[in-house]
């Protein structure tokens, strides 16, 4: 009786090892063909679905009360872009946690220091977390990214993949964002999942939490004042706590949902903390060069008060010039008059000589006769 009790159990045992390899098997033949159903996107397809789905995109962004949808959709810079078989062309940067770049994040800190200690106080965020989060995003806006917005979450949101809607629902609040900023949605570069701006913010982030700096009415985050302040806006409302590490791991976490992304900004954040020394040599370096600017800016001023009193005094030289000039004509004119003279007198004279004689002649004549 223990015997077959035994047997049955090793037989149970047998069985669900078997079920779990079957499971398992299930599993990998399913991402097998998503990805191959993922590679198999190609430029025609995505032309013949964007085709198919053209009349219903019309239909929902006319419904959504956007401005004349169908020149949109029919405009000659609309492209689709092959995400799952492009190779990637993006340019070398350097590592994030290289000297290089731990230099740049100081640098930024310190041309940015007085606003982002104004952030800080506003919204408890950390100037080394944003800039963190900047050079992690954009590479401190060196790369705000190279595609389309538009046609990027457009390609999205006609691929069928699961990502469709989501996308699609992106693409409507980017439309409308741009007719109320009055941008052209096809000039505004942005990443393969629609972000753009410096902190790389998707059209529903931006309507939800992006603030204006300095009193502008609308947010530009292609300015570092905008993008900065509403980032700090975004990670507060998100439940950060400078006082609470796990709420400020949270609020990240919930800026870009990946763990190694949260350590790689807290890292890079605590590499380029500034000292107290760093920034006072910063300040006298900024003060002197000032001072230098100043300095020739006044040389130059003198210099060009200067000429005019050169050329001043250049010019009664010439006068005094011209009058000595004006002054020996003057009397070798008289000398030219005398001269005249002294030849009409000379001709005069000589006239009356020939006169003279011619009379003398007849005279000797008459006698003779």
């Amino acid at each position: 009786m223990k015997r077959c009790l035994v047997l049955i159990t090793l037989f149970f045992i047998l069985f669900s090892f078997q079920l779990a390899e079957g499971a398992q098997a299930k599993v990998k033949t399913s991402t097998k063909s998503k990805s191959k159903v993922a590679v198999k996107q190609t430029p025609q397809t995505l032309e013949a679905k964007f085709l198919y789905q053209k009349p219903r995109l019309i239909k929902l962004f006319a419904n959504e009360g956007i401005e004349d949808p169908h020149s949109l959709f029919s405009d000659p810079r609309l492209q689709l872009y092959n995400f799952w078989s492009a190779a990637p062309n993006n340019p070398p940067i350097e590592p994030i946690m290289c000297s290089l770049s731990i230099e740049r994040g100081k640098q930024k800190i310190l041309e940015n220091y007085d606003f982002l200690q104004e952030v800080e106080n506003k919204y408890g965020v950390s100037k080394e977390i944003l800039v963190s989060i900047f050079r992690s995003e954009t590479n401190l806006g060196r790369n705000t990214g190279k595609y389309s917005v538009f046609n990027s979450l457009l390609t999205w949101a006609i691929s069928g993949t699961r990502k469709w809607k989501w996308a699609q629902d992106e693409l409507i609040v980017f439309v409308k964002i741009c007719e109320e900023l009055r941008l052209d949605p096809f000039e505004v570069p942005g990443s393969t999942h629609g972000a753009f701006g410096y902190m790389q913010f998707i059209p529903s982030s931006f309507v939800t939490y992006a603030i204006p700096w300095n009193g502008n009415e609308k947010p530009n985050l292609f300015v570092l004042e905008d993008a900065m302040a509403s980032t700090a806006s975004y990670l507060q409302r998100c439940g950060w706590d400078s006082r609470n590490q796990k709420s400020m791991r949270r609020a990240i976490y919930a800026y870009n949902a990946s763990t190694p992304y949260v350590n790689l900004v807290f890292k890079y954040a605590k590499a380029i903390k500034v000292t107290k020394k760093e920034i006072d040599t910063f300040r006298q370096q900024l003060f002197d060069k000032a001072r230098e600017e100043e300095l020739q800016r006044t040389l130059e001023n003198s210099n060009q008060i200067e000429q005019p009193q050169e050329e001043q005094q250049e010019q009664p030289i010439d006068d005094s010039n011209q009058i000595e000039q004006e002054q020996e004509e003057q009397q070798e004119q008289p000398i030219d008059d005398t001269n005249q003279a002294e030849q009409q007198d000379n001709i005069q004279s000589n006239l009356r000589r020939e006169i003279f004689n011619e009379q003398q002649l007849e005279i000797c004549e008459r006698s003779e006769f």
